[in-house]
């Protein structure tokens, strides 16, 4: 194992669109009032600071989930909420 027998995988599958589960229910699970999802990938900035050393500060940014209905799925990422200079140690 990579992370040494204690590593884990979290994987989130999810069905695309229908008349059943629409466009804008899928969007308001990846973009939940309680800020969960939010939460998760602003945290991939913290884990990055631990493994390169860079100074993110999660504050700085927000985190963006959209659906793509031309390709039936959520596209998350982060968005700087300002500029932002990032320090990266030689």
């Amino acid at each position: 194992w990579i992370a040494g027998g204690r590593g884990r995988l979290w994987l989130g599958l999810d069905s695309p669109h229908s008349p059943a589960k629409s466009a804008h229910r899928i969007g308001r699970a990846y973009n939940d009032e309680e800020g969960w999802t939010a939460a998760f990938t602003l945290n991939a900035l913290s884990h990055v600071n631990d493994i390169t050393g860079t100074d993110f500060d999660t504050a700085d940014w927000r985190h963006v989930a959209e659906y793509d209905a031309a390709s039936t799925s959520v596209l998350t990422h982060v968005e700087a909420r300002r500029a932002v200079v990032l320090s990266v140690p030689a």
